[in-house]
């Protein structure tokens, strides 16, 4: 019975042996590194002196989006490159630049085209960006809460631009939107307590809930002769908004959206056919 086991036993040790043999001949004797490798991929300016590093990853076979960002605690402005690799940067990543803080100006190349979800979300030292002369897309609260930007000069080229992608934005004060741009989501400006000015020369077709809620100092905005709908309390508590011209081709407006407009006076529509007047049914004689 020994002799069978130890019979057994060698059997099974050449049979290992022809089996290692046999992979080593495959992959020319060369081994095989099954270990998990990091792949955060990070680019550092060669003239750095903030320590910034730029995360990325690669993105459509031959280009790069920036995912992440770290750098030096003092306040410093950044420009992002406009190539990796040999590969153009063309989109800033979901909250790639979330809370931001130490960073108070940003330049981005023109080659990016789109801003993700929450890309600048909370950069509260922000003062100053520039929007890329290609740039498509703005994602949702792409800049919310960067309370001290001033200003926000963005391209013919964009056509969308996210929920609450300026919200809370309490410093910005004059803002022209691309004619490209048909929908002013929800939420888009609300809470920009010292917005004076919007300018909307576009086709426009819709103003969306609590566009500018809060925006108490906002004082004009031309509304699109092809505007649609305002939505519930998109104008709400703009006390400086003195006067509203509603084109003919509105059809829908809002519950509450002029509430607490308190300088208000003149509403003009330039077409009320059909239209009725609501009563209240609590009303005494």
């Amino acid at each position: 019975m020994k002799r069978i086991m130890a019979l057994m036993l060698a059997l099974l040790t050449l049979l290992s042996l022809v089996a290692c043999s046999s992979d080593g001949e495959e992959d020319g004797g060369s081994s095989i590194d099954m270990s998990v490798s990091n792949n955060d991929l990070v680019y550092r300016p060669e003239e750095n002196p903030n320590e910034d590093a730029f995360y990325y990853e690669y993105i459509n076979g031959n280009e790069i989006a920036i995912t992440g960002y770290a750098g030096s605690h003092k306040l410093h402005a950044i420009t992002i490159p406009d190539a990796i690799d040999e590969r153009k940067v063309t989109v800033i990543h979901e909250s790639a630049f979330k809370s931001a803080t130490n960073v108070n100006a940003i330049t981005m190349p023109n080659t990016v085209t789109e801003i993700g979800d929450m890309a600048f979300y909370g950069c509260t030292e922000l003062t100053t960006i520039n929007m890329p002369t290609a740039l498509v897309t703005i994602g949702e609260a792409a800049f919310s809460g960067c309370i001290r930007l001033t200003s926000v000069a963005m391209p013919e080229t964009v056509t969308t631009i996210g929920y609450a992608a300026f919200y809370n934005c309490k410093s910005l004060t004059t803002v022209t939107l691309p004619t490209a741009v048909k929908t002013l989501p929800k939420q888009i400006f609300m809470n920009c307590e010292r917005l004076k000015s919007v300018t909307w020369s576009a086709e426009g077709l819709v103003i969306g809930d609590s566009a500018f809620m809060g925006c108490t100092v906002l004082e004009s905005i031309n509304i699109p002769a092809t505007l649609t709908s305002i939505g519930s309390y998109a104008f709400s508590g703009c006390a400086a908004l003195r006067s509203v011209s509603i084109p003919a081709t509105v059809q829908a407006i809002g519950c509450s959206a002029f509430n607490a407009c308190t300088a208000l006076e003149p509403v003009t529509f330039a077409d009320t056919t059909n239209w009725f007047v609501a009563q209240d049914v609590n009303a005494q004689d």
